[in-house]
């Protein structure tokens, strides 16, 4: 995609990233399909040539997207804002300092935004840390949960149902005109804090 933005081709309105798929939209009345296949194919033909495809990848590293750095408190003394961890130590056999110093060792990639606005698909997730969906789902998980299931990690902007497991919370404000919304070519990476921080965190966001 960052190829295809990089030609910003007059013609595209606007694209969804997923993991194996891209959606571009466009308006058939000012061009036909044909000539965006075309184009389509011919920018596949280019990110398969070695040297492009090497040149390309340099830039796109430098140059495309952002890296974020999201705040969380993984040990909160909150009954109103649940908690798995202990659910997870049980699963991986470590203790919850290893599960923290884990998922913040790694710099995740934005697969994808979905399947609410502002939720990003993060991976991959340490192979130690990777777990089932929980068996049954909450009806309710609490707005800025950060949370792991399967070989992806991800921030649950506003409340909503889900079946991962939480690990902890973070005070950002994930709205579409937040700082923090992020898109599929930007970067992850979270940094532990205590919860008097994030209680500050959490009073400044609420300002």
């Amino acid at each position: 995609m960052a190829l295809i933005k990089a030609k910003s081709p007059k013609w595209l309105i606007d694209h969804v990233v997923s993991y194996d798929s891209l959606l571009l939209v466009y308006d058939a009345q000012d061009i036909r399909y044909d000539i965006v296949l075309r184009f389509l194919l011919s920018t596949l033909a280019e990110l398969k040539e070695p040297e492009k495809k090497k040149s390309h990848a340099k830039k796109t590293e430098k140059e495309i997207g952002h890296v974020h750095q999201i705040d969380v408190c993984y040990e909160l003394n909150n009954k109103s804002q649940p908690s798995d961890m202990s659910a997870v130590e049980e699963y991986t056999n470590l203790t919850s300092r290893d599960i923290v110093s884990l998922h913040q060792s790694i710099q995740y990639q934005v697969f994808a935004i979905g399947f609410m606005p502002n939720f990003a698909y993060l991976g991959e997730l340490s192979p130690l840390l990777r777990m089932p969906r929980l068996a049954h789902p909450r009806l309710a998980v609490p707005a800025g949960a950060v949370a792991i299931a399967g070989q992806q990690t991800a921030v649950y902007p506003s409340i909503s149902p889900g079946g991962w497991h939480i690990i902890g919370y973070t005070a950002f404000s994930f709205s579409d005109d937040a700082t923090v919304a992020m898109g599929p070519e930007d970067k992850v990476i979270f940094k532990a804090i205590d919860q008097h921080e994030y209680d500050r965190q959490l009073k400044q966001a609420e300002k």
